[in-house]
């Protein structure tokens, strides 16, 4: 598998989002397919405290002001 990050116990996600047009009205972060927090106001971030092993993919959503919206994700290899 090529371009994976390596997570070692628990981490924080944080996302940069930006609009060069409008503001930024939420940001999404999942975890596989659940969501596991919106976040309206920066910074967005979440702690990931949960244990885990394996392949994940973190996935984030962000939406604008008209409802655009941008997706990002990566592939982590969790341990602990």
């Amino acid at each position: 598998m090529v371009g994976f990050t390596i997570m070692i116990g628990d981490a924080t996600i944080e996302v940069e989002a930006i609009d060069d047009e409008t503001e930024v009205e939420k940001v999404e972060i999942y975890i596989g397919d659940e969501l596991v927090k919106t976040d309206t106001a920066e910074p967005y971030t979440y702690r990931w405290m949960e244990p885990g092993f394996g392949v994940y993919t973190i996935k984030v959503v962000a939406y604008d002001s008209f409802f655009n919206t941008a997706t990002d994700s990566i592939i982590v290899w969790k341990f602990l």
